[in-house]
């Protein structure tokens, strides 16, 4: 005969088959099962009582600081860069892998390649967006402001080749060909403790409710299962 631990996860699937396991057990099993029952409910409100009283607990700052040194490499803030961009499209911008396609994308990547020899030769890149950029940064110079990474694979990529005030070969998108201009640039560094002290108190307490929990469920299989039948 099957375990009854498992007759009892299958006949909670409905009242209908929970009857009928019941009326198959012998009065010995049905004490084991109420056994079951009994512990269950105990465990239940046991658990509901600690997260009440653990709603109420507050860590020490010692606690919390121990939880920060720990997630030193989580609590961090990630590399960025401060950068500029023009967009050089066309009002045929196309994508089409046809002759044509390919003709009207090699006349905005050669416009684009002015473009940058233009800022190369000294004039200022922040005016020339507002004159060519089809993007909607245009109106601000083409401000980008800070980009955490990652972002994208190929802005990444082209940023992270650059030193500040230098300038992208044009880049391929499917909007037309993008110029990016490196202004800044931030390491990652360490979030300070008063930024975190939030997330360090979740951590603490999401720890101190498993540790109840195991240790409420350890008791709960001791109470419901003493004996070697209900494996």
């Amino acid at each position: 005969r099957p375990g009854l631990r498992r007759l009892a996860r299958q006949a909670r699937q409905s009242p209908e088959s929970w009857q009928s396991l019941l009326s198959k057990l012998s009065a010995a099993e049905q004490s084991l099962l109420e056994q079951e029952r009994t512990a269950l409910e105990n465990f239940l409100l046991a658990r509901q009582y600690i997260y009440r009283q653990a709603s109420r607990e507050a860590p020490t700052e010692e606690q919390l600081q121990a939880i920060y040194t720990e997630r030193q490499e989580q609590f961090t803030y990630p590399a960025s860069r401060n950068a500029r961009e023009i967009l050089v499209s066309s009002e045929d911008w196309t994508l089409d892998r046809t002759e044509e396609g390919w003709r009207k994308r090699r006349a905005v990547r050669d416009r684009a390649r002015e473009i940058r020899q233009r800022i190369l030769d000294g004039e200022d890149f922040a005016a020339l967006a507002r004159q060519y950029s089809a993007s909607r940064t245009a109106s601000t110079g083409g401000e980008l402001g800070w980009i955490q990474e990652p972002s994208h694979p190929r802005i990444d990529t082209a940023l992270a080749a650059l030193q500040p005030s230098q300038v992208s070969p044009p880049i391929a998108t499917n909007k037309g060909y993008l110029l990016l201009q490196l202004l800044e640039k931030r390491p990652r560094a360490p979030m300070p403790y008063e930024e975190t002290r939030a997330q360090c108190e979740t951590i603490w307490r999401a720890r101190q409710l498993k540790q109840v929990e195991e240790e409420l469920r350890e008791r709960f299989l001791k109470e419901a299962f003493p004996r070697d039948g209900m494996q």
